[in-house]
């Protein structure tokens, strides 16, 4: 596959707008991060070509936050030889075909701790479930673009995105979908997909006769954006 030239990050909308001034942190390095229960890399930032509105509700909803953030990150200001592949989604790939034993939870340490940094594991882990990790911070001047929109009540792409669950076994039919109301909360425009079947035209049919955009706001540069600005939209 061709990897992007733009990626995403969902967060909460305080933490979207605090990464324009300070950039992107791992949570080893951002003293509001919150470990407890958290399997991921501390080191690293994870990025996705599809999910970020899904990361962004679960985020904006655990720290009860009332507005969703969405950040476009610009990949060719970052440094490729940061990138490495996913953990969760390498675990996946190898379950019951590596040897290991015990829990998912002690699978996914293992590779965490595993895993280096590696752009041919970037690339598979974003072929396969539309993630990646970058190690280290992500500055602020990589930030193309910020999405703001209402979570809580949520609008109709909050809710269809925060539901979803992902994993490498479903994440062909998850992607399109995810992807299709990514594009749209971003650019304003559905995606055109010629080669599908026809559950995916049916499904991609219904979607887009959604055509509200109150509730999202999004930048055309980086800036602050006030909570009022997307109650207005």
């Amino acid at each position: 596959m061709e990897f992007p030239t733009l990626l995403y990050h969902g967060t909460s909308g305080e933490f979207a707008r605090k990464a324009l001034r300070e950039g992107l942190r791992p949570r080893s390095l951002n003293a509001d991060a919150q470990d407890e229960g958290k399997l991921s890399n501390p080191d690293c930032v994870y990025l996705t070509d599809a999910y970020p509105i899904h990361h962004a509700a679960l985020t904006s909803a655990r720290h009860g936050d009332p507005y969703a953030g969405v950040l476009e990150i610009d990949v060719l200001r970052l440094d490729s030889s940061l990138f490495r592949g996913d953990e969760s989604v390498i675990e996946q790939l190898n379950r019951d075909s590596d040897g290991l034993s015990g829990s998912r939870e002690d699978r996914l340490r293992h590779y965490r701790e595993k895993l280096e940094n590696n752009f041919d594991d970037a690339v598979l882990t974003l072929d396969r479930m539309g993630s990646v990790a970058y190690h280290g911070p992500i500055p602020a001047e990589a930030i193309s673009r910020i999405a703001i929109l209402q979570a809580d009540p949520p609008i109709l792409p909050v809710s269809w995105a925060r539901d979803i669950s992902v994993s490498v076994a479903n994440y062909h039919f998850v992607w399109m979908q995810q992807f299709a109301v990514t594009e749209w909360v971003m650019n304003d425009r559905w995606p055109r997909f010629d080669q599908t079947n026809d559950i995916y035209r049916f499904w991609l049919g219904e979607l887009m006769n959604y055509d509200s955009r109150q509730g999202i706001k999004v930048s055309e540069a980086p800036r602050y954006l006030a909570p009022a600005d997307v109650v207005n939209a």
